[in-house]
């Protein structure tokens, strides 16, 4: 209701200003289909939205296959299946809802042929293949817009119920994979030490919630961004552990000029000192 109230008050502006000019003398139709465009980024192309799903589950899988490599593989697949899809099945499971994981019958089967893929292809070529750089830009870029579809999804699951669900909700779906694989191989976890995919959580559920920007707009603006983010750690190596925009454009400073932040304790001492 808010954002088709918002939407009505842009047509009745561009009506009213630049009605004059004939680009814009239809701008409702033009604002129906930007409105729709996180949905075409996800939907708009036959099995788009399943290859969307496909690559996160392969970075998924990727990404603990070395942490997971110690133990026997069936832990590995189950530790694999619950991380993949640990954000949304959480979340589900605390609003009373059927998880994807098994509210589908594709998404179980899809996480276990992408996890023997990069396990046990022959010559480990997948693995190789997912590790060229560029494919591995790809990956995660494409993998952010699966995260930014999870966190909206969740706003939405818990926003009937009340905005505290939708906000709990919106930043389990977008950090609890991480949460459930910290907890899983035995390490820190996320809330004892926070780090990028809680902080990114947090401020995307706080992003959502505030209402500046109606829901697609906010759809887009999370598939962009955390889209980029994830590519720029790739790009740079940089853990990038809060990625709010203060944040990230100093790291990026940072990491662009190599300056040594070391603090002056730590300096080498002056030649006059070593005389001495």
């Amino acid at each position: 209701q808010n954002c088709h109230q918002h939407k009505i008050k842009l047509d009745k502006f561009w009506q009213e200003k630049f009605s004059h000019i004939k680009i814009f003398a239809r701008m409702d139709i033009l604002l129906d289909e930007f409105y729709k465009l996180p949905e075409y980024m996800t939907y708009g192309f036959t099995g788009s939205a399943e290859f969307i799903m496909i690559v996160h589950f392969l970075v998924a899988a990727y990404n603990l296959r070395t942490p997971t490599k110690q133990y026997h593989w069936v832990y590995r697949l189950v530790v694999c299946c619950i991380v993949a899809t640990g954000g949304g099945t959480t979340s589900c499971l605390l609003l009373g809802v059927k998880p994807p994981i098994l509210a589908t019958n594709h998404v179980l089967p899809l996480i276990c042929i992408c996890w023997y893929l990069i396990n046990f292809s022959p010559y480990d070529i997948v693995f190789k293949f997912c590790s060229l750089p560029i494919i591995r830009f790809f990956m995660v870029s494409i993998d952010g817009v699966d995260r930014a579809n999870s966190i909206m999804g969740g706003y939405k699951r818990g926003l009937p119920i009340s905005s505290t669900a939708a906000f709990v909700s919106c930043a389990i779906s977008g950090c609890g994979g991480a949460i459930w694989s910290d907890f899983l191989l035995g390490i820190p976890t996320q809330l004892q030490k926070p780090a990028y995919p809680l902080i990114s959580a947090f401020w995307s559920s706080v992003f959502v919630s505030s209402g500046v920007l109606p829901l697609p707009l906010s759809h887009l603006v999370l598939q962009m961004y955390l889209s980029f983010v994830n590519g720029y750690r790739v790009l740079t190596g940089s853990p990038l552990v809060n990625p709010f925009p203060i944040n990230f454009l100093s790291n990026t400073f940072h990491t662009v000029t190599r300056i040594n932040t070391a603090p002056a304790s730590t300096a080498t001492p002056s030649k006059d000192k070593k005389d001495k």
